[in-house]
This record gives structure tokens, sequence and C-alpha cells, in this order.
């Protein structure tokens, strides 16, 4: 008896060392693993090239289609205007030894990607956040979220610049699936209407946009470094428009003299 219960015991021992092994991965499943996200990290620089290829050309073709416009006007009324020299304008002025320094730190994926290095408007940015910066990574939710936080932050401070209001990145992907009713109590305690200018962060799967609702000019922008036509979105955010003033105003909103104006940047 006590050697056929032995046996059962070896079985039993030989089937669980056998399961332990089947769950471990394979030389096969860790190098399909591996060509999946070659594949995935190449789609989405390609994905990322085309953008400024197009952004670039996009705003070449701008202002070289309204010099020649203005010289042809021109021309016609027997004015004769000289080719303009091209203007060499520094947008990025060079920064500090220090502050490079500090982006290489930031940068190098060798050091601990918790590593926090900003904390504000209750969002943390860490390493792996701000890596999103470098190169031809996508920028994520808390990246975007911070920026127009520092936006807003600043149009409060400065008397001279529009106040600002800025939704969150999940935002837009709630009205746009599931309704105002996602979103109602979002602003229970901020009186948007209040402001000059609302920012509203777009992410379409592998892309970033933003609209911008000007409440004082009256008018909906949407601007899409991809030449995209997002009609949709400003059929959503008049809707949101609308239903925000029924909710919080008690009173319809009105859109008269109001534009809505899709528009492509570079």
């Amino acid at each position: 008896m006590s050697s056929r219960s032995g046996g059962i015991e070896k079985l039993t021992e030989l089937l669980s060392r056998m399961n332990t092994i089947t769950q471990r991965p394979t030389p096969h499943t860790i190098f399909e693993r591996f060509k999946d996200e070659l594949r995935e990290k190449t789609e989405r620089e390609i994905a990322l090239k085309e953008e400024i290829r197009i952004r670039n050309l996009a705003g070449l073709y701008r202002r070289e289609t309204a010099e020649e416009d203005i010289r042809k006007n021109l021309e016609l009324v027997g004015i004769r205007v000289p080719p303009r020299k091209p203007k060499v304008k520094d947008e990025f002025p060079p920064l500090p030894d220090e502050a490079l320094d500090l982006c290489q730190r930031i940068w190098n994926r060798r050091l601990p990607q918790s590593e926090e290095f900003s904390e504000a408007f209750g969002i943390k940015l860490t390493r792996k956040d701000l890596s999103t910066l470098s190169g031809l990574d996508w920028l994520n939710d808390e990246v975007i979220n911070f920026y127009l936080q520092l936006v807003c932050q600043r149009s409060t401070e400065a008397k001279d610049l529009p106040k600002a209001y800025a939704f969150n990145t999940f935002f837009y992907a709630n009205i746009s699936t599931k309704g105002y009713a996602s979103v109602k109590r979002w602003t229970r305690k901020v009186d948007i209407f209040a402001h000059d200018v609302l920012l509203v962060p777009v992410h379409l799967s592998v892309h970033w946009c933003m609209a911008v609702i000007d409440l004082g000019k009256k008018r909906i922008d949407y601007y899409d470094s991809l030449l995209g036509r997002n009609q949709r979105c400003l059929e959503d955010l008049k809707n949101y428009l609308v239903e925000e003033s029924k909710d919080k105003k008690k009173q319809p909103f009105s859109f008269d003299g109001w534009e809505f104006n899709l528009r492509t940047v570079s």
C-alpha cells in the first residue's frame, strides 16, 4: 500500500514539474513577442515621420502661396515687388547648459522610469512621462494635461491674456462616445462660461489634435497638423455647450454669430 501511495506522489510531482515547464516562455514565444514589439515601434516611427513631413509641407505651401498672391496683386496695379529675402527666425532659443544636462538625465532610459521630476495640478511627471518628449515618441496624457494646466496658470497670472480653461485628455473621448451625461459632473465647481477660451485636447488613436472654443470671439477652431477634417468634433462641442448651458445656467445657448472652422497647422 505504501509503495502504491509513493508511486502516486511521484507521478503527481512529475506532472507538477511538467506544468511548470510548459508555463515558461519558450524561445519561440519570446522571439514572437520581440517581433511584435519591434513591428509596433517601427510603425509608430513611420507614422510620426510622416506627420513631420506633412506638417512641414503644409506650412511651406501656405507661406509661398500667400506671398505669391500678394506679389501678383501688386503687379496688376503696376507695382513690381522684388523677391523677398528669406528671414531666419530662431523660434527656439538655445537652452542653458544646466537645462541641457537636466534633459539628458531625464531622457536616460537606464535610470528608474518612476523617478519624479515635477508635481503640480494633481499630476506627477516621471521619467517615463517626460521621455515621451524625446525623439519620435508619442506624448502621453500626463504631459498634455500638465502643459495645458501651465497655459491656464499663465493666463490667470497675466492680466493681458485671455482667461483659459483646459479640459483633460479624457473629456473629448467621453463626450464623443458616451455623451454629455458622462461629463456632466466634471464642471460642477467650475463655470466654463466665465472663461474666454476653452482648450480641448483630442486624441485620435496615434495623433493629437486641439479644439479651441473661443467664447469671447464666438468661434470654435479645430487644429490638425495632419490636415484632417474632423467635422464631428465641432458638432460634439456645439452639443456640449448647449447641454452645459441648459444644465448649469438653466438657459438655452445661442450660436448666433458663431464661426466653426477646421484648420490645419504646421
